[in-house]
């Protein structure tokens, strides 16, 4: 299973056909942010925690019926608190 890549700036996840990828200075495509955080290697999001957990929350609420702002937002700030996965 192939790792799936995470916008590092939003928090989306990007395609494997590199469709949604954002783009460096020379043009090549970028494996860290999509195609509306990295434009021509000038980044355009606002990458504040603050932000970061907004948009996840609401991902989150508009995939998951079951949920609560409050029980979402606990999530986001678990993960985030949390180590990351050792391969």
């Amino acid at each position: 299973m192939e790792d799936v890549k995470i916008c590092q700036g939003c928090g989306e996840e990007m395609s494997d056909e590199k469709d949604n990828w954002g783009t460096n200075d020379d043009g090549s495509p970028s494996e860290e942010y999509c195609q509306y955080c990295l434009v021509n290697g000038h980044l355009f999001a606002d990458f504040s925690v603050e932000r970061i957990v907004d948009s996840c929350v609401g991902q989150i609420l508009c995939n998951e019926e079951n949920i609560t702002e409050e029980e979402a937002r606990a999530r986001v700030l678990d993960d985030l608190k949390s180590e990351p996965e050792k391969k």
